[in-house]
């Protein structure tokens, strides 16, 4: 993982809540990526 440390499914549920709630109204068209940040790193290995 980028950072180190493996997701949980409750997080994962916080983002579908969100886009699924009025908060998100506005949101139109957006991929949302919930990787941990493994796409931000180009799915490459932290470095040591």
């Amino acid at each position: 993982m980028a950072d180190r440390v493996h997701g949980n499914p409750g997080e994962v549920a916080a983002v579908i809540a969100f886009l699924a709630s009025e908060d998100a109204s506005f949101m139109t068209g957006a991929n949302v990526a919930v990787d941990g940040g493994v796409s931000a790193s180009n799915g490459q290995p932290p470095q040591e």
